[in-house]
């Protein structure tokens, strides 16, 4: 896990403004924001620049909400910068158990909880209240939701979202690039690419990587 010290922040929307919240909350020192259509202007009273070549960045924070194209950019990123370090963010009103591990550029909010032998991905996104429970695996550019609950050894597939109030049982998979609805509750593996919603939750339609949810 890369400790932060001195980044921006990639994207000065409103998940930008939470994780500037996160900086100022553990004192640690926040630069400014980086984000082409507002550049020039101020968000938390930090100045925005228009890319990564008007400042001397070692370390970015990339707030985009979106996991698909979170992880587009990412990647851009890296191939044009590839010297720069992204770290993660932990509020400190968190809970994160001392086994569980915590990949790069990842963010978790406060309230949210991350149990004993978890692991995180890289550039995963726990929002407030969340919570994964033990021996739980959130793969890459996965991302919980406020108030999304997980019992024990879930596993998260890449770019998946798990959305508002939802819950998953114990020991239950959830494939890549899928959809758990808004107050859901997912008791049975799902694959790949399905949007699910209700109680008990049911795959409604398939859905293609990339397609918006947010």
């Amino acid at each position: 896990m890369v400790k932060p010290s001195g980044f921006f922040i990639l994207g000065a929307g409103g998940h930008g403004a939470v994780i500037a919240d996160i900086a100022q909350a553990s004192d640690i020192s926040l630069m400014g924001f980086i984000d082409v259509t507002k550049a020039g202007g101020r968000h938390m009273d930090l100045p925005i620049y228009a890319g990564l070549d008007q400042v001397e960045a070692k370390q970015l924070v990339i707030a985009i909400g979106d996991n698909f194209k979170r992880q587009q950019v990412a990647e851009q990123v890296k191939l044009r910068a590839p010297n720069l370090e992204f770290p993660s963010l932990i509020h400190p009103k968190a809970s994160v158990a001392q086994t569980a591990s915590i990949g790069s550029g990842t963010v978790v909010m406060a309230g949210a909880v991350v149990g004993p032998k978890t692991t995180v991905g890289d550039f995963c996104i726990l929002n407030h209240r969340a919570s994964l429970d033990h021996d739980c695996l959130m793969a890459d550019y996965a991302s919980l939701a406020p108030g999304a609950v997980t019992g024990g050894g879930v596993h998260i597939g890449n770019r998946t979202a798990i959305s508002l109030a939802a819950s998953v049982k114990h020991g239950v998979v959830v494939g890549n690039d899928t959809v758990i609805g808004a107050n859901a509750y997912l008791n049975k593996d799902l694959g790949d690419g399905w949007v699910a919603y209700g109680s008990p939750a049911k795959p409604v339609r398939r859905r293609e990587p990339g397609e918006a949810y947010l």
